[in-house]
């Protein structure tokens, strides 16, 4: 090898700590034949976009962290890293980093025309990053794991899992933890992504992107049952629903962060999903 070579060599980037999200949307191989490309582009389109401003918004509010973006069709990598300039981090922040911008994911899926149900799952391990190419065991580890699921839930695998038990300890509105269907596999009870979680009035405004019984709705409807597999997809998405609900309900309703008549709105309207008045 060549100085030159070996220069060149020793300024690429080598393995380090982060959390990895590998995420893409159900039943998305030929809709293209069912609805208009224009639409399926266009709702790609606003994942982008959407996931691009979290983006911006999440290295402005930590400049500890990098994250990285890559999008192929409907795949979306989110990969968050220590910066250069960074100080300490703990794995569960890498991973919660990971988890905001997989639920930013989920948000821009069910808004405008075309309504799309992403699943995946997110690892925690070394990754090496140059541009939006990424190597190392936790792209190996999500890539193994993210179309294993067999419902709309982007989940953590055990490293990412592990992570958040040691560090964080807890739940809140983000995430929760659930019995995660796996084909051809037994369960794995893990942390999910709350998929109601961008359902919830803003502290300030009230406002939500979109009602949680709209939400539902919307979410379910992506579901094709006259596909072979899709029904026991579609029941297994209903459970974790329920599920988010009933979580959504116990950590936004009670939480004290929010002025009182945007945690009565909360309590008013899931307490309406819950009993199917919408």
């Amino acid at each position: 090898m060549t100085d030159a070579n070996t220069a060149e060599a020793s300024e690429l980037p080598s393995l380090k700590r982060g959390a990895v999200a590998i995420i893409d949307a159900l039943g998305f191989k030929g809709i293209w034949k069912k609805r208009d490309p224009a639409l399926v582009l266009a709702a790609l389109q606003k994942t982008k976009a959407f996931a691009n401003t979290m983006h911006r918004v999440g290295t402005a509010i930590d400049s500890r962290i990098t994250i990285r973006l890559a999008f192929f069709s409907d795949t979306v990598v989110i990969v968050t890293t220590r910066s250069a300039s960074g100080g300490e981090l703990k794995d569960f922040e890498l991973v919660i980093a990971a988890i905001g911008h997989a639920a930013s994911v989920i948000s821009s899926g069910i808004e405008g025309e075309l309504h799309l149900s992403y699943r995946g799952c997110i690892a925690l391990g070394g990754v090496a990053t140059l541009d939006e190419f990424f190597v190392g065991p936790a792209i190996d580890e999500a890539a193994e794991w993210y179309e294993r699921a067999n419902a709309a839930a982007i989940w953590l695998t055990p490293s990412a899992s592990e992570a958040m038990a040691s560090g964080y300890g807890k739940t809140d509105g983000l995430f929760f933890e659930w019995p995660v269907p796996i084909k051809c596999a037994d369960p794995i009870q893990t942390l999910v992504v709350n998929p109601l979680w961008f359902t919830t009035p803003d502290p300030i405004t009230s406002s939500v992107v979109v009602e949680a019984d709209e939400a539902v709705r919307r979410i379910l409807a992506t579901f094709d049952t006259s596909r072979p597999g899709v029904l026991d997809k579609l029941q297994e998405t209903t459970k974790l629903l329920t599920a988010a609900v009933e979580h959504t309900r116990r950590e936004w309703a009670s939480s004290e962060e929010l002025p009182p008549e945007a945690r009565a709105y909360i309590l008013r309207k899931l307490q309406q999903l819950a009993v199917g008045k919408g």
